[in-house]
């Protein structure tokens, strides 16, 4: 796989830091990417992914929200290396899930926050 060096433009710096442009895109699609593969699934990398659609079926009460955001929080840290400082938050509204997560992007110490409905 090739790989382009150098710089990509436009520029964008926040707090003295240049970011990478679709550095947030690109963590949003590996968030989601993670937790749309349930453990053993994917070929050749079976402990890539998540318990989240196993763990959706087992009901809404706040033992298994607590367990679903453990889950994602270790399915995370294992998977994603550009996030630090994480923060893991679910929110049931009726049969939906709301899930929450804030982190900082590590080497770049810049909040991160990523939100979507399960």
């Amino acid at each position: 796989m090739s790989r382009a060096y150098g710089l990509h433009f436009p520029l964008i710096i926040e707090d003295g830091q240049v970011l990478e442009p679709g550095l947030v895109q690109g963590i949003d699609a590996s968030l989601r990417n993670i937790l749309s593969w349930d453990y053993g699934k994917r070929f050749f990398n079976p402990a890539f992914g998540s318990r989240l659609n196993y763990m959706l079926g087992e009901g809404l009460t706040p033992n298994s929200l607590r367990a679903l955001e453990k889950d994602i929080e270790t399915a995370i840290t294992e998977w994603e290396p550009r996030l630090s400082n994480l923060r893991i938050s679910t929110e049931a509204i009726g049969q939906s899930i709301i899930l929450n997560i804030s982190a900082n992007i590590t080497n770049l110490d810049l909040p991160y926050q990523f939100n979507t409905g399960l």
